[in-house]
């Protein structure tokens, strides 16, 4: 990828390409309702081997897809803990394979 990743806190959504793929990081704090999501254009995102990440997709509920995958971050000490999990047959799948 090369470039810094910044936060979408206050744009929404920032687009990577990496390898050919795209890569789509989604903050969606400040949306009060997931009806503003249709503004977003976010079915222009889900393009094939292309990658989403949602930072609060609660407040989504109803207007965004069912995800993949679950990653969640905890405070551990000084440092964090990240526990990822499948949420859909692919990626159970694909957890299979590793």
């Amino acid at each position: 990828m090369g470039e810094r990743v910044k936060s979408p806190t206050y744009s929404l959504i920032e687009s990577y390409r990496f390898d050919g793929r795209a890569a789509h990081h989604l903050d969606l704090y400040r949306i009060a309702d997931p009806a503003e999501l249709e503004y977003l254009g976010l079915d222009a995102l889900a393009e094939p081997g292309g990658l989403v990440l949602v930072e609060w997709p609660e407040r989504g509920a109803g207007a965004l897809p069912p995800p993949d995958w679950r990653l969640d971050l905890v405070h551990a000490g000084s440092g964090r803990r990240a526990r990822l999990t499948a949420l859909s047959p692919a990626a159970r799948q694909a957890v299979e394979r590793v």
